[in-house]
C-alpha cells in the first residue's frame, strides 16, 4: 500500500503530537522543523486533522495543536481516513469488482491482503507509534521514511 505525501506527513505530525503529548499545544513550526515538512503545507494537514476531530487547535502566543483525545484512543486507520481516498485505500479493489481478475485464487488472495491491511491499520494505535519512535529514537537510529524525532 503507497501512501500520499499528505498522508506520511500527516501522520508523522501526529506521532509528533502523540511524543510531545501533555506540554500544551505544539507550534507548527516547531513540529515542521522536527518532522522536515514545510510549514505551510502542515497548517493545512493539520487543519484537516482538526476538521476530523483528532486534534485541537489554540490560538495566540502560545498556541498550536494538540490531539484531541489519548493517543491510545486514536488508530492509524482514523489518520488514514483522513487523507487517502476511498480509492486509494481498497489497494487491488477495483481490478477485482471490474472483472480484470477472473481468477478465484487472485480474489482470495486480495480480498486476504485488504482484510489484513485493514486490520493493522485499525489496531495500530497512535501510542504504539510513539513508543517505537521513543524506541528507535533509544537506539540512535533513524529511519529516514519515518522520521519521528523527539
Amino acid at each position: 500500500m503507497r501512501l500520499t505525501v499528505s498522508t506520511t506527513h500527516g501522520l508523522n505530525a501526529m506521532v509528533d503530537l502523540a511524543l510531545h503529548e501533555g506540554q500544551g499545544p505544539i507550534p507548527v513550526t516547531a513540529i515542521a522543523k522536527r518532522q522536515g515538512i514545510p510549514v505551510d503545507g502542515l497548517g493545512q494537514l493539520l487543519h484537516r486533522l482538526r476538521r476530523a476531530g483528532l486534534v485541537a487547535a489554540a490560538r495566540g502566543a502560545r498556541g498550536g495543536y494538540a490531539l484531541s483525545r489519548p493517543p491510545s484512543q486514536i488508530s492509524a486507520a482514523d489518520i488514514l481516513q483522513v487523507f487517502e481516498t476511498k480509492a486509494a485505500r481498497r489497494t487491488g479493489r477495483s481490478a477485482l469488482e471490474t472483472g480484470q481478475v477472473a481468477d478465484q485464487a487472485t480474489r482470495l488472495v486480495w480480498t486476504r491482503i485488504e482484510v489484513a491491511v485493514t486490520t493493522a491499520l485499525a489496531t495500530t494505535t497512535l501510542a504504539e507509534l510513539a513508543a517505537e519512535a521513543r524506541r528507535r529514537h533509544t537506539n540512535h537510529t533513524v529511519n529516514h521514511h519515518y522520521p519521528f524525532y523527539i
